[in-house]
C-alpha cells in the first residue's frame, strides 16, 4: 500500500482528525516531519506549520527554522514560530536538557494551536520511536500504562496529540521521502550519545537485534498494542470499581476497596492520583494500597505533591493542601439578635414561655435552649482546638473533645470544622451533637434563650 494511503489508513482507523478542523503540524526540518507535513497537505485541508527554535547547535536550529518556513511556504501553509534559549534555563531545572526542551516544545505548541484555534497538534513519530521508547521505560522500569508506547492519539491542556506516522517505519519515511524528492535536514545531536535516546538508537537497538532478536522492533510494538489494548480494559473496569467504592461524599469506603484484587487496586489508586494531578511511582502505589486497608484512624499518607491521603474509620479522603483554610475567629453572640461568621448564621431570641414538649423533643442538632444567666456574662461559636476537653451531659466525667467526635464518628477530616458554643472557657454545646453537663437547665423557672445556628446561604 502506498505510504499517503497507510497514513491515511491510520487517521481514519484511530480518529485522529475531523473534517472541518485546523491541525498544528510540529515540524523540526528532519525526515520524519517533513514526511509527516507533505501527508498531511496531501490528506487534509486546513493544516497549519508550527517550528520551535530551541536556540542550539551554534545556529544550526536557526536554519532548520528558516527551511521549515520555506517549506510551508511552498505549501501554501501559515507557519508559526518561536526562540528560547533552552540549554541555560535546562541546567537550573531538575530535567535533563530533553526533558526540559520537550516540556518547552510542547507549550510552545499547545500555546499556538489555542491561539490559532487548531483542534490538533500532529507529531511525526513512527513505530521505530514507539519501539525505542518501551525499551527505554523497560530500562528505567514502568508501569503497565508506561508500556502502551506512543499513544497513536493523546491529550495534553485539552488538546489532542495525534501521530499519523504511528504504524510506519523509519525505513518507510526515508522512502518515501526519496520517492518524493523532498529535501529534510539532519540535526547534528541526533548521532550525540550523550543521550539516551540516541544510545539506544544507535547502539544497544542494533546490538539486541543483531545478537538476540532481529524482529525486536515488531516484537516492542506488538507488546505496546497489546498493552494498550489491556490497558484501556483494566483501566475502564478499575474505574467502574473505584466508583463503586465512593460514598456520597466522594471518599474511598475502606473495606470495599480491599475486597477487589490487587491489580484492580493498584489501577484505581492510580485513577485517585491522577484526578489530583499526582504521579505515583510503584513503591507509593503499594504504600497506600497498604494504607487504605491497614492504616490506623486519623493517620495520614503523603501521596505527593501536596496531596494527602487522610483514614477515618471506615473510609479514606483525598486532602490537597491547596483547600482554603478555615476561618477560624471566633464569633460572639448577640442575644438577642443575628450574626453571621465561619459560615454560619447564628440567630438568638429570649424564651418567655417553655416548650410544651420536654427539651430532648425540641431541640435538635442546630438548635438548644440555655438559662440565660449561663451566657450574661458573654457566649462565642468558635471552632475546636487541640486540646479541647468537654464534660458531655449524662456521663459524670470529661473526655478530650477529639475522643468524643471519634466517638461520634465524626471522620477525622471534619473534626476541625467541628464548632462548639463557649461561655468563658467552658463548652456548653457540640454543635450537631450534644451538650455539657453545665448546659443542662436545672432551673423550671429561669429565663432561657434559644439558639439557632444554620449554614449561611
Amino acid at each position: 500500500m502506498p505510504f499517503i494511503e497507510r497514513v491515511r489508513g491510520s487517521i481514519k482507523t484511530h480518529g485522529m482528525l475531523q473534517a472541518e478542523e485546523t491541525v498544528l503540524a510540529a515540524v523540526s526540518g528532519g525526515a520524519d516531519s517533513i514526511a509527516l507535513l507533505h501527508t498531511l497537505a496531501e490528506i487534509h485541508d486546513r493544516v497549519a506549520v508550527a517550528y520551535f527554535d530551541h536556540a542550539t547547535r551554534d545556529g544550526e536550529s536557526a536554519e532548520d527554522g528558516e527551511f521549515v518556513r520555506a517549506q510551508a511556504e511552498s505549501l501554501g501553509l501559515p507557519f508559526h514560530t518561536d526562540s528560547i534559549a533552552t540549554e541555560r534555563p535546562a541546567e537550573m531545572k531538575s530535567l535533563s536538557f530533553e526533558e526540559y526542551a520537550r516540556d518547552q516544545r510542547y507549550a510552545f505548541l499547545v500555546r499556538t494551536a489555542k491561539a490559532q484555534g487548531c483542534g490538533a497538534i500532529a507529531t511525526g513519530h513512527h513505530c521505530d520511536d514507539n519501539a525505542e521508547t518501551v525499551l527505554i521505560r523497560l530500562l528505567r522500569g514502568t508501569s503497565p500504562h508506561g508500556l502502551q508506547g506512543i499513544l497513536s492519539v493523546s491529550e495534553r491542556d485539552g488538546l489532542r496529540i495525534i501521530r499519523p506516522l504511528i504504524e510506519v517505519s523509519r525505513a518507510d519515511v526515508l522512502a518515501y521521502v526519496d520517492a518524493e524528492s523532498l529535501a529534510y535536514r539532519e540535526d547534528s545531536t541526533n548521532k550525540d550519545t550523550r543521550f539516551l535516546r540516541n544510545r539506544v538508537r544507535h547502539e544497544l537497538m542494533p546490538l539486541l537485534e543483531s545478537d538476540y532478536n532481529p524482529g525486536l522492533r515488531g516484537a516492542l510494538n506488538r507488546l505496546a498494542e497489546v498493552q494498550r489494548t489491556e490497558t484501556a480494559y483494566m483501566d475502564a473496569e478499575a474505574r467502574r470499581f473505584l466508583d463503586s467504592c465512593l460514598n456520597p461524599e466522594g471518599n474511598v469506603v475502606r473495606a470495599r476497596f480491599a475486597e477487589a484484587p490487587l491489580a484492580i487496586q493498584r489501577r484505581a489508586l492510580l485513577l485517585i492520583a491522577w484526578r489530583h494531578g499526582v504521579r505515583c511511582e510503584f513503591e507509593r502505589v503499594d504504600a497506600a494500597l497498604r494504607f487504605i486497608a491497614e492504616g490506623a484512624t486519623g493517620a495520614y499518607l503523603d501521596l505527593g505533591s501536596g496531596t494527602q491521603l487522610c483514614n477515618g474509620k471506615h473510609e479514606t479522603r483525598v486532602i490537597e493542601e491547596t483547600a482554603p483554610r478555615l476561618d477560624g475567629r471566633p464569633v460572639a453572640l448577640r442575644i438577642p439578635g443575628t450574626v453571621e461568621g465561619l459560615g454560619r448564621t447564628i440567630a438568638t431570641r429570649t424564651v418567655s414561655q417553655r416548650p410544651t414538649e420536654s427539651f430532648a423533643e425540641y431541640c435538635s442538632p442546630t438548635r438548644q435552649v440555655f438559662e440565660s444567666a449561663l451566657l450574661a456574662g458573654g457566649a462565642s461559636l468558635r471552632r475546636v482546638v487541640e486540646g479541647d476537653r468537654f464534660r458531655p451531659f449524662g456521663i459524670g466525667g470529661s473526655k478530650k473533645l477529639s475522643d468524643y467526635l471519634a466517638e461520634a464518628e465524626v471522620p477525622v477530616w471534619k473534626r476541625p470544622e467541628a464548632l462548639v458554643l463557649t461561655s468563658g472557657e467552658t463548652i456548653l454545646w457540640v454543635v450537631g451533637h450534644g451538650i455539657g453537663e453545665e448546659a443542662v437547665v436545672h432551673n423550671p423557672t429561669a429565663p432561657l434563650v434559644e439558639v439557632e445556628i444554620h449554614e449561611t446561604q
